[in-house]
């Protein structure tokens, strides 16, 4: 259970886990003996690298011990460059002094927190300085054209007549090295032909100025993606061009959270979106949007991306609300893998790093900063919420308020520590804040002074994704396989409706007049009677693209963001890549737009837009089309 080997110019070496849920038949002190011995044999300049089931430290020391006389300092007495490791089920890669320490989550299914299944690929040069690739599991040559749906083609609204080409390209076993397009009109001929540029490990772009001898036509798109191991796929779409399509875009509404408000109850007037939706614009901001769902303030959309390979892709994107123009780009120290807030004139946001920035809407540029004091491990993947010049942010000992401008503490929970990662967002009214900690509980507390009020861990409401909707003192929450329907001031629960399919996904309810409505890990989404709560209807998406829920993997009908009620339709993105628009009367779906990549954010709604994202990097804007 320990070994070492040499590969070029790096020393590497395979340490055992030092517990688990048995105790190990070796000891501590063997290992040590074993490993003094071994690292006797190499010259202490040689670059190491070192495998675990857990990381050895969480600051800036390695040390490997027997006793307090007997100490190894890896990264001191020895080169170590970097030690790779598993055991908190998240994707996470930092810098620890001059040691890169590399987390990894499940490679064939979902994580405990809901880290996409995936595995790693490292390079390591000459001095053992390493980087990494995640490689996601079980898709097999993957290609699909995601700037056009319904013969309609999404046009650059700053520059006239001038089409969005994105694709969407994925291969489990090899990497997508080239994506190329053709374009044939109604008679055959070829109009262009040219290759694309890559803007992240999934999409694909070009801007297309297409003649307007064209204008009316029905034109013909092909792409084919070439694959590192020399097979290739294609996809093919039609639409109709037309070089003055308009949209006339109205962001006219404040979404500043998840789900509208710190309640994540999204309120029914907010809107003016009609169906049929159609693609105004499209943009892609050159990093993976993970479950940091679109925010809307003063008529911009802000989104912020994950960072799990430590290439400075994490950052707070603004973009232009009409056109999708880029504002401003603020990088983080590290992933930003959930929920990002508006207040006060500041976006929010928190990385897995513990770091809390507020970044002025207007200008990107840092009003303030505060690093969450907590152990670094598990990292921080839960979400904000903010209500009336309150930010609300962290878990554990590090859950806390804070005033929105200045960053001043106004109160500090000390009566319950972080778990495993949780993906939920804080929910939070007048009255009460709701939070949780995997594998431990789901909490209740005074919004205003921090109190606990109560705890609940049984029935499955001990391990737990998705964030509770607050509908005045009423909280309704999915876990496990339950419906809950809790007194959210008491920690009284009120209902528990045991499910037929696993809801361990962070699919908030949407409540409506007759119906509660929400998303599944394995049987898409579910509509239950509000009096009976029997099942209503269903909508079974397609299979995931890439498994995130705790255990799941192919095939799994997973939908881990939460619908959102517009115009008598619930709205949803699901893990298949696709966006849906399902009558609420019904059950039927009457629009689908199929971006190619999988979508774990949830919706924002502002004046007469949808805005959504992909994993891919892709923010959308979808409105009517001015006719």
């Amino acid at each position: 259970v320990w070994y070492s080997f040499n590969y070029g110019n790096v020393h590497y070496i395979v340490t055992p886990m030092p517990g688990g849920d048995h105790l190990p038949s070796y000891r501590e002190k063997d290992v040590y003996a074993w490993l003094k011995n071994d690292l006797a044999h190499i010259n202490p300049k040689t670059p190491i690298v070192v495998f675990n089931h857990d990381l050895l430290s969480n600051n800036e020391e390695f040390i490997y011990k027997k006793d307090l006389e007997n100490r190894l300092v890896l990264n001191k007495e020895y080169n170590l460059k970097a030690w790779l490791y598993g055991h908190w089920h998240n994707h996470f890669v930092r810098m620890q002094g001059d040691v890169k320490t590399i987390s990894t989550a499940t490679l064939d299914k979902g994580g405990i927190d809901h880290s996409t299944s995936a595995y790693r690929v490292m390079q390591v040069d000459g001095k053992g300085n390493m980087e990494t690739q995640l490689r996601y599991a079980y898709i097999n040559k993957h290609v699909k054209i995601a700037s056009i749906a319904n013969e309609r083609a999404a046009l650059n609204p700053s520059k006239k007549g001038i089409l969005e080409l994105v694709v969407n390209s994925y291969y489990s076993d090899a990497e997508t090295k080239s994506v190329s397009y053709k374009i044939t009109s109604s008679e055959q001929k070829v109009v262009m032909t040219q290759a694309m540029k890559r803007k992240t490990d999934w999409t694909w772009h070009s801007s297309l100025n297409i003649p307007k001898r064209h204008d009316g036509e029905m034109l013909f798109v092909e792409v084919v993606a070439q694959f590192s191991d020399g097979t290739s796929a294609s996809a093919k779409e039609a639409f109709v061009f037309n070089s003055s399509q308009k949209f006339d875009l109205q962001p006219t509404k404040d979404w500043t959270n998840l789900l509208e408000n710190s309640s994540h109850v999204a309120t029914k007037d907010n809107n003016d979106v009609k169906f049929p939706l159609h693609l105004s614009w499209v943009k892609n901001v050159a990093g993976n949007l993970f479950m940091s769902s679109p925010i809307v303030y003063n008529g911009n959309v802000y989104v912020a991306t994950v960072d799990e390979e430590l290439r400075g892709e994490g950052a707070v994107i603004g973009l232009d609300g009409k056109t999708g123009e880029q504002l401003w780009r603020y990088q983080t120290r590290n992933s930003v893998k959930n929920t990002i807030v508006a207040e006060a004139g500041n976006i929010y946001a928190q990385d897995a790093e513990g770091y809390l920035y507020a970044i002025n809407a207007k200008t990107g540029k840092l009003s303030w900063e505060k690093q969450l004091e907590f152990d670094h491990l598990p990292v921080i993947i839960e979400g904000l919420a903010s209500k009336d010049g309150i930010l609300y942010a962290g878990t554990g000992k590090v859950l806390g308020a804070y005033d929105a401008k200045s960053g001043e503490p106004i109160w500090t929970n000390n009566s319950w520590s972080q778990n495993q990662g949780a993906t939920s967002s804080i929910s939070v009214n007048d009255d009460v804040l709701l939070m949780g900690a995997q594998w431990s509980a789901l909490f209740g507390h005074d919004a205003k002074t921090g109190e606990k009020l109560w705890s609940l861990s049984k029935y499955g409401l001990s391990n737990r994704g998705a964030t509770p909707a607050l509908y005045g003192d009423v909280a309704y929450l999915l876990s496990s396989n339950s419906l809950f329907i809790l007194d959210a001031k008491r920690g009284e629960i009120l209902l528990k409706k045991e499910l037929p399919y696993n809801v361990d996904a962070t699919s908030t309810p949407l409540v409506t007049e007759k119906l509660i409505i929400f998303g599944t890990v394995d049987n898409g989404l579910i509509a239950l009677d509000k009096e009976s709560y029997e099942q209503e209807w269903k909508v079974t998406t397609k299979p995931a693209l890439v498994y995130s829920s705790p255990y799941s993997h192919f095939p799994a009908n997973t939908i881990e963001t939460s619908p959102v009620l517009v115009d008598n339709m619930a709205v949803f993105g699901a893990s298949d890549g696709i966006f849906y628009g399902v009558n609420i009367d019904t059950g039927k779906v009457l629009w689908m737009h199929e971006t190619g990549a999988p979508i774990f954010s949830t919706v924002a709604i502002s004046g007469n837009v949808v805005y959504g994202t992909d994993f891919g990097g892709n923010v959308y804007a979808f409105s009517n089309l001015n006719r």
